[in-house]
């Protein structure tokens, strides 16, 4: 109890007087001193810092955190990944691409950045693993080790500096029961320790080769990210412009004419023959082949596929032809067909 309250004295009496004499250290030991504690200060930085980078939202890490914590304890359930954005907006893209039949070119837009949002998605996963693997799983064990061990020696040999100076001083002053031996063994003491800490801190420092593949492994771990995205995009990009392509070359459909003829006529039900539900040659009359599928999307058009001969029975406008095929009678787009024999 004695020498605790012997050394607490002397840290107050230096922090309340700047002139109390006490052990300086030589300028290369002090830098020494000052860049160890640097390299640590970043490392700890490093260690908050990174996982905020890699996971922005800070309820959705806490979340991912407990998640992992929990699969570990269970050793069964699956970890929870961080929701990174671009798989959120995949997801959300790919939902909203089903709404929307095959051909249909903004369905299949949406599929085309879905996917590649997914990959990019992934790709950031592939990032999270790397670098918990290869920057905060070493940097972690570093702080409870290296770390860790230097700060016990760094306060033992500032604790044995306070003795040593503390029995000093009062030796100086006359007025202490301290002898001189004691004061030469507490500057033995000091000196020791001193002598491990320096060799642990250039241990240290000149390992620095291991925080330098630290942060290469996350650079690396980026640059993939980088070109994994960069390839999503341009296969997203290549997708994009053919199915552009591909909607600007579909013809055009027209506004609908109201039609003269009388869909809701039952006498037509009535004359309907089975012998009539064939495609009509083409020399019987005004008659075009289909050369698209076209498909109905209201009452009084009339459905059919590529290549069907479709018989001619008027022309509403020009945009629109009324037709009969299979013993079906409806209208329909004059830029689907090719006129064999007009009307």
């Amino acid at each position: 109890m004695a020498k605790w309250l012997n050394k607490r004295t002397q840290a107050v009496t230096e922090r309340l007087n700047k002139d109390t004499k006490r052990t300086e250290y030589e300028t290369d030991f002090q830098e020494l001193i000052d860049q160890t504690e640097a390299t640590r200060a970043a490392i700890q930085r490093l260690f908050k810092d990174v996982p905020v980078f890699l996971h922005p939202n800070p309820a959705a890490r806490a979340k991912a955190a407990m998640g992992t914590t929990y699969a570990k304890m269970r050793k069964t359930a699956s970890e929870r990944r961080y929701p990174h954005h671009t798989g959120e907006l995949a997801t959300v893209l790919t939902k909203s691409a089903e709404e929307f039949p095959p051909d249909s070119g903004f369905g299949q837009a949406m599929r085309h950045v879905g996917e590649a949002l997914q990959k990019i998605c992934e790709a950031h996963h592939e990032m999270d693993d790397d670098v918990m693997q290869h920057l905060l799983a070493p940097i972690k064990e570093t702080q409870d080790g290296v770390l860790k061990d230097l700060a016990k020696e760094r306060k033992k040999m500032e604790s044995r500096r306070l003795d040593y100076d503390y029995k000093k001083r009062k030796i100086e002053t006359g007025k202490s029961s301290f002898t001189n031996d004691d004061v030469k063994q507490a500057e033995e003491k000091f000196a020791a320790s001193r002598e491990i800490y320096e060799n642990s801190m250039l241990n240290f420092l000149d390992n620095d080769s291991e925080q330098v593949g630290q942060l290469q492994a996350f650079v690396n771990a980026y640059l993939n990210v980088a070109r994994q995205s960069v390839a999503a995009l341009e296969e997203a990009q290549e997708a994009l412009a053919e199915t552009l392509s591909d909607v600007q070359s579909r013809p055009r459909r027209e506004p609908r004419p109201q039609s003269t003829y009388n869909f809701d006529d039952d006498d037509d039900d009535d004359d309907y023959d089975d012998d009539d539900a064939r495609d009509i040659p083409a020399g019987t009359g005004p008659c075009c082949i289909a050369a698209y599928d076209f498909e109905a999307e209201a009452e009084g058009e009339l459905s059919f596929a590529e290549g069907q001969t479709i018989r001619l029975l008027s022309r509403l406008d020009e945009n629109w032809l009324e037709g009969e095929l299979n013993g079906r009678t409806g209208i329909f787009p004059s830029t689907y067909v090719e006129i064999v024999r007009d009307l």
